[in-house]
């Protein structure tokens, strides 16, 4: 009987490690973290991107200007808005947080899907030799000032 009380409290004790080291490895603090850690110049950016995406597809060619996304933005539903991460102040959205100079927006830009990689937005001139620019295939990087030169001559 001896035997068999130690193999169970052995087992017993084994499936409590266990059970203890899936909570530890999965993370027993409550659910994950949200939100991001990229920077609020990229966030923008992306977001500006977004906007011009969406007011091509429903406007069926892209936008003329500024004004014209700017008033597209300010038309949109609030839950459309909201959809795109959107910050209170449009004029806001469309200033850079690191060089706080307007972002360059290439209006009239039809984007082509499987088309060369373009710039479509970008920082007038970032921060540290490096801006982040959107590109044609979705999302934003950042660029050193002499490769930016590269993609800018597309």
């Amino acid at each position: 009987m001896s035997i068999r009380l130690s193999r169970g409290v052995f087992t017993l004790g084994f499936a409590t490690v266990c059970v203890l080291s899936v909570l530890l490895v999965s993370g027993c603090n409550g659910p994950a973290p949200t939100g991001t850690t990229d920077p609020p110049a990229l966030l923008r950016l992306q977001r500006i991107y977004e906007f011009y995406q969406a007011y091509t597809t429903d406007k069926k060619k892209p936008p003329a200007d500024e004004k014209a996304l700017k008033d597209y933005i300010r038309e949109l539903p609030a839950d459309r808005k909201s959809g795109f991460g959107m910050i209170d102040d449009i004029d806001e959205l469309f200033v850079s947080p690191r060089d706080k100079k307007p972002y360059v927006v290439r209006y009239k830009l039809k984007i082509e899907v499987g088309g060369e990689t373009q710039a479509v937005a970008w920082e007038e001139t970032g921060a540290g030799g490096s801006r982040f620019v959107a590109l044609n295939v979705g999302y934003v990087q950042e660029y050193t000032d002499a490769d930016f030169k590269e993609l800018k001559k597309k």
